[in-house]
């Protein structure tokens, strides 16, 4: 099954990537919603790919998944999730109250979550996209 979302990689120094993916799918993944998923925001004049929404073993919720590949983890993930929710849950009506960064191991050992519930979140990335506009628009 998870063959058909993800195929063998032509390159080699993507694989360990790919199965540290493919352990966490395996262990923890029952029902894949959808893979890059691409949203929009008319409200926010705004838009963004969404890597996977999924249910995961033990729980009905739906959940945002983001993949990230750096070795250390970003202070812009729990941000960049939650306008993914936002986007997804703006436009679904069954909604996303999960969001995930999955960090993706180089060596292929099973992937690390990283699971943000900080509901201010949303507003802290409302400002900084103000401030972008404001100095970029």
């Amino acid at each position: 099954m998870l063959g058909e979302y993800f195929p063998e990689p032509s390159d080699p120094k993507v694989l360990g990537f790919l199965n540290s993916f493919r352990l966490w799918h395996k262990k923890m993944v029952t029902e894949v919603m959808g893979l890059e998923l691409r949203l929009y925001s008319d409200i926010l004049r705004l838009t963004g790919a969404v890597d996977m929404v999924c249910r995961l073993k033990g729980s009905d919720e739906l959940v945002i998944v983001d993949i990230k590949t750096p070795a250390t983890t970003s202070k812009t993930w729990p941000l960049q999730l939650s306008a993914y929710a936002y986007l997804y849950n703006e436009s679904h009506e069954e909604k996303a109250t999960r969001r995930i960064a999955l960090q993706v191991l180089k060596d292929g050992k099973i992937a690390r979550v990283h699971e943000y519930t900080d509901d201010n979140d949303i507003e802290l990335y409302m400002a900084a996209l103000k401030m972008w506009r404001y100095f970029n628009g």
